[in-house]
């Protein structure tokens, strides 16, 4: 995961790289790796950047409720009602939702898992790793929202966070194929 993680991570900055600065100012030690995940986002549009707080959760809910068919979920800590009641809202409107989160210690989730299951929202719950830190939406195989906010009510209003909005499949496809491994890392 980690090495994923790294070369995603090497990715985006390569891509920033390639998007801002001309071929020839992008370092030649740019890992291989990371250069064939380039031309998978390539095309990628970045929509918005958004920050805690401050307007971050407000671009996570349009994010949420532009959704048509699809939203796959990955996060580390999830304690926002508001973003769990939009994620209700998308599935009464017929999206399908599924979510992955990190294992969590006996009193770190009160609200989210019972909020999961009476509402028959698909979740699994991942042990595998030490943490399982990834903070992340998929919409619709084409928008993907990343950056550092946990979906909790303490990223919107008292933790300095960040949140990337991009647009594109390519990018959506990454993101969508590490949610899928992290769903069957999860298992059952």
């Amino acid at each position: 995961m980690i090495k994923t993680l790294h070369r995603l991570s090497a990715a985006l900055s390569l891509f920033i790289l390639v998007s801002v600065f001309p071929a020839s100012l992008v370092p030649a030690e740019a890992a291989p790796a990371a250069i064939a995940s380039m031309s998978a986002i390539r095309g990628t549009e970045l929509v918005a950047i958004g920050f805690s707080p401050g307007n971050a959760e407000s671009l996570i809910l349009d994010v949420i409720n532009g959704a048509k068919k699809e939203i796959r979920l990955a996060a580390y800590t999830f304690t926002s009602r508001s973003i769990a009641n939009a994620l209700l809202r998308a599935k009464q409107r017929g999206v399908n939702i599924a979510v992955v989160l990190d294992a969590p210690k006996p009193s770190a989730a009160p609200f989210i898992l019972p909020f999961l299951k009476k509402n028959n929202i698909s979740h699994r719950l991942i042990s595998k790793y030490g943490i399982m830190h990834n903070k992340f939406l998929v919409v619709d195989g084409v928008i993907v929202q990343t950056g550092s906010y946990n979906y909790t009510k303490a990223a919107a209003t008292h933790n300095a966070e960040n949140i990337l909005v991009l647009r594109g499949t390519g990018c959506a496809n990454v993101y969508l194929k590490e949610w899928t491994r992290l769903w069957n890392d999860a298992g059952n």
